[in-house]
């Protein structure tokens, strides 16, 4: 309890990847450190998650298309937080590039199977935890749910757990002096607010995606409702965490970034 309330064991573990990423290649070009910092994560950001949304949309299609997957990548730049959080030098943006790397690798282990896969996925979950602890915690969310949805279980146990598991998040930020309270999520003000945030342009092109996609058998049916089940948890992750907590460490509005990167699939389709 000492160790978590003085933030020691984030402090042994987080941050390390950009610190060492920027140490490394200070080193290895014999540039300003102020520069490498400054262009680290931009640079990292505009060559990788246009990448990493193009082999998203290559797992989610039936048929073998370059269209879908180059209309995908370049679907990035419409999302404001992809571009924000891709324009700022700081850890958790860092963080993000390495959770949709581990969000496709898991994927791509759920779609194809084998235990390198599976190990290479879990190994980006600890690279991502490295990284930030928030996206690090979400990686590792999201890894626990698709071993559980990947197993062979029965329906009423699988749901059970996964409740268990998107309960993770929230008790995690409970040891970091997070205070609950449920009477805000109740709030028919809170509940509006949200839905202005949530059901805009980009969402309802998304969701048109996602009925046409499936439905004209476009992209693998089962891959395409899982990742939407991402979306949907890091909605509901938010607005737990908007609505129904204080004091938090982060700004809650951050794990959006995330759901907007599930959403880009969709909105290309769409």
């Amino acid at each position: 309890d000492w160790l978590t309330s003085h933030f020691l064991i984030e402090g042994i573990i987080a941050y390390r990847a950009q610190f060492a990423l920027t140490i490394f290649f200070e080193r290895m070009f014999s540039v300003d450190i102020y520069w490498v910092h400054m262009v680290l994560v931009p640079l990292l950001w505009s060559i990788f998650v246009p990448c990493i949304a193009y082999k998203l949309a290559e797992l989610l299609t039936l048929k073998r298309s370059r269209a879908f997957p180059l209309l995908t990548a370049l679907s990035t730049c419409l999302f404001p937080s992809l571009i924000l959080w891709g324009a700022v030098s700081v850890p958790n943006s860092l963080g993000f590039i390495f959770f949709f790397l581990s969000a496709v690798l898991l994927l791509k282990w759920m779609k194809s199977g084998g235990k390198w896969n599976w190990f290479v996925s879990l190994l980006a979950v600890g690279v991502t935890s490295l990284t930030h602890p928030q996206p690090g915690l979400f990686a590792l969310v999201l890894f626990i749910w698709g071993n559980i949805i990947h197993r062979s279980w029965r329906t009423v146990l699988k749901i059970v757990s996964l409740l268990l598991t998107c309960s993770l998040y929230p008790v995690v930020l409970y040891f970091y002096g997070v205070s609950f309270s449920a009477e805000g999520l109740f709030l028919l003000d809170n509940l509006l607010s949200f839905q202005s945030e949530i059901i805009t342009v980009l969402f309802v092109l998304g969701l048109l995606g996602l009925i046409l996609g499936v439905r004209d058998k476009y992209v693998n049916g089962k891959s395409a409702l899982i990742l939407f089940s991402f979306y949907v948890t890091v909605l509901f992750e938010y607005y737990l965490t908007e609505f129904g907590m204080t004091n938090m460490p982060y700004g809650p509005a951050r794990v959006l970034v995330i759901g907007d990167f599930f959403l880009v699939p969709f909105v290309a389709l769409g």
